[in-house]
């Protein structure tokens, strides 16, 4: 029994120390996050998914513009992923920003819909940072240290009002559809690095639906011109700008 007591403890102690290590890894690229001074009046700050995940399950989740201050304790969870090729390595640290809701303009219900599920993916060579793919509508953005605003080697996102898109400066092109754009500006700033949580240990992993229990329609006499639905699980998302193969002919 003694004997059993000790090997479980050496595997607990094992476990913590690994999950310590990747969360200090994750810390050394956290993003910052700089938001529009209007956000909160207009939509919505960043916010815990649990409580969303629970309301959707129950079909309860709709039009959830909260919260409207910004919480500097509020999640950011995170994925991790390591592969090796002749000796060289490649890592990838994605970062998951969740809103209750995306409002990309005031009229509804042009770019509205439940639930926003916001990345930003940083991608090592050989322990490297080659580049920063800032989540940006159905796209993204892909800058390098060069091209990054950085503060103590952290890269800062400037967050679009009510869309939630990111943005590597104050003077980006803005995304534009029927007259309509993002705007960012100099307000609140959240550095990540003390809330980060692995995706891998919340109730919702292994969810891969939708993350809302209703759509939007843009119509006009009648036709439905767009719809505009609820944001696809992280989970089924890890991977969604370039496969392992593709990380790896980018970097030769």
């Amino acid at each position: 029994m003694k004997f059993i007591f000790f090997i479980f403890c050496i595997t607990i102690t094992y476990a913590q120390t690994y999950d310590d290590y990747i969360l200090a890894k994750m810390q050394q690229d956290a993003p910052i996050l700089c938001f529009h001074p209007r956000e909160g009046p207009f939509c919505c700050y960043p916010s815990a998914a649990e409580p969303a995940y629970q309301k959707i399950m129950a079909g309860q989740f709709h039009e959830d513009m909260t919260p409207k201050k910004l919480d500097p304790q509020t999640p950011c969870y995170f994925q991790y992923w390591i592969g090796t090729q002749n000796g060289q390595t490649v890592e990838r640290k994605k970062y998951w920003i969740w809103y209750n809701f995306n409002k990309f303009s005031s009229c509804e219900p042009l770019g509205w819909h439940e639930g926003d599920w916001e990345n930003i993916e940083v991608i090592l060579y050989n322990g490297v940072v080659k580049f920063y793919w800032l989540s940006n509508h159905e796209k993204f953005i892909a800058i390098t240290p060069e091209q990054a605003k950085l503060k103590d080697g952290h890269v800062i996102a400037y967050v679009a009002r009510g869309s939630h898109a990111h943005y590597p400066s104050l003077s980006s092109p803005m995304y534009e559809v029927m007259g309509l754009s993002d705007c960012v500006g100099n307000g609140q700033t959240w550095d990540t690095r003390s809330s980060l949580i692995p995706l891998s240990s919340t109730p919702f992993a292994d969810f891969q639906g939708k993350w809302g229990n209703h759509n939007y329609e843009l119509q006009l006499f009648g036709a439905t011109l767009a719809v505009f639905d609820p944001p696809q699980s992280p989970v089924t998302r890890q991977f969604e700008y370039a496969s392992e193969d593709q990380i790896w002919d980018m970097l030769k």
